[in-house]
C-alpha cells in the first residue's frame, strides 16, 4: 500500500478497489486513489486533520494535471459508485 508509506501517520485504512490504483504522493494533501482521469482523494477521518472542509471522500477528474471536484462523501464505496456512474 503506497498510502501508508507516503501518509505514514494517515489515521484510516483504504480498500484499494479493483482496477484502482493507489496513487498517493506525500507532496500531496492527502492519499489518493486514480483511475484514468478519476481521481478520489481520501481526506483523513478526522475532520480536525483535514486541510480541507467538507466530507472524507472527495471525486474529481484530473485532465492535463487540472483538478476539477466533482462531490464529496461519507464513504470510499460512494465515492467509487459515483465515478462509474458517471462515466457509463
Amino acid at each position: 500500500m503506497n498510502y501508508k508509506i507516503e501518509f505514514p501517520d494517515y489515521d484510516d485504512t483504504i480498500i484499494v478497489p479493483e482496477g484502482w490504483l493507489d496513487d498517493s504522493w506525500h507532496n500531496d494533501v492527502c492519499p489518493k486513489i486514480t483511475k484514468g482521469t478519476w481521481v478520489i482523494w481520501c481526506d483523513y477521518k478526522d475532520p480536525d486533520r483535514r486541510e480541507i472542509e467538507g466530507q472524507q471522500f472527495v471525486a474529481s477528474t484530473n485532465i492535463d494535471g487540472s483538478y476539477e471536484p466533482l462531490h464529496q462523501f461519507d464513504n470510499l464505496g460512494d465515492a467509487v459508485a459515483f465515478c462509474q456512474e458517471v462515466q457509463a
